[in-house]
């Protein structure tokens, strides 16, 4: 058993087995050791720390959201990202930086928004008590040329879910 056990402590590790000296470093550097899955899972976080509803903040929030959608296409992965991108000029630069670009406008009518809206967001917005809700009183610059127009009062969820997909092969990007 001695031998065993010193084959383990000092003898190659076997897949899947765990180093017991990590683990005493980790011990020995006490509450200063943070794991990468740690580190990931705060950072992950602290991108959206102090942002608001600001046009600058948006912008940042943006620039991020493409920089982050950009990582994985660096290695031939699909990244999709959902946000509303109120202001032209910061989809332009994503679309500068993200090579592979396919921009979807979801097009809705306001009318048709505050009849959806559950939180009744733009009822309050309308009333003044929020601010700086996206195209009550702070602007929404349509796209001029989207990939892919979508127009949720009259398009079929069912007729225009393989329409993303079908941009992204028509562009040559899948």
């Amino acid at each position: 058993m001695e031998h065993q056990a010193s084959r383990l402590v000092h003898g190659p590790l076997q897949r899947g087995e765990d180093d017991p000296r990590r683990h005493a470093r980790r011990e020995a550097q006490g509450a200063r050791h943070e794991g990468r899955a740690a580190r990931r899972r705060r950072r992950a976080h602290e991108p959206l720390e102090g942002l608001g509803f600001t046009k600058e903040d948006r912008d940042i929030n943006i620039r991020r959201i493409g920089f982050v959608c950009h990582l994985p296409l660096r290695n031939g992965v699909v990244a999709i990202a959902s946000a509303i991108s109120p202001y032209r000029e910061i989809r332009d630069e994503n679309r500068a930086l993200i090579k592979q670009f396919v921009e979807v406008y979801v097009e809705c009518p306001l009318e048709v928004l505050i009849e959806r809206d559950q939180k009744g967001l733009y009822r309050r917005a309308l009333k003044g008590e929020v601010k700086m809700v996206t195209g009550i009183d702070d602007p929404y610059e349509p796209p001029l040329a989207p990939e892919v127009p979508l127009r949720t009062e009259s398009d079929d969820p069912r007729g225009v879910r393989g329409t993303i997909p079908q941009a992204a092969r028509g562009a040559g990007y899948l």
